[in-house]
C-alpha cells in the first residue's frame, strides 16, 4: 500500500468518535479495504465520515441488515441505509 502522508481531513467529524484514530485514518483504512476487497462498495460506507464509524464496524452492520433481509424484514438494506446515514449520531 502505498503511504503519501495523511489525507486532509481534519481529525474529528461533528458528534463522531474523537478518541482513537482520526477521521483521515478511519477514510483511509475504509478506502484501502473497500480497494483491497475486505469490504463491500455501498452506501452504509459514509458512516465513516458522518457517524465516526471504523470500516469494521460498518461491516458489522452491514450483515445485520443482510440478516434482517433474511428473515424477511419489512424493509430492505437500501432503506436501513437511508435511516442510519439519517441518524448518525443516535
Amino acid at each position: 500500500v502505498l503511504d503519501n502522508g495523511p489525507a486532509d481531513l481534519g481529525d474529528s467529524v461533528p458528534g463522531g468518535d474523537r478518541s482513537g484514530d482520526g477521521l483521515a485514518q478511519r477514510f483511509q483504512d475504509a478506502v484501502e479495504a473497500m480497494w483491497f476487497g475486505a469490504a463491500e462498495v455501498d452506501g452504509l460506507n459514509e458512516l465513516v465520515l458522518r457517524a465516526g464509524l471504523r470500516w469494521r464496524q460498518v461491516t458489522m452492520l452491514r450483515a445485520y441488515a443482510k440478516y434482517l433481509k433474511q428473515s424477511r424484514f419489512g424493509y430492505g438494506i437500501a432503506a436501513i441505509t437511508r435511516v442510519l446515514l439519517a441518524n448518525p449520531m443516535t
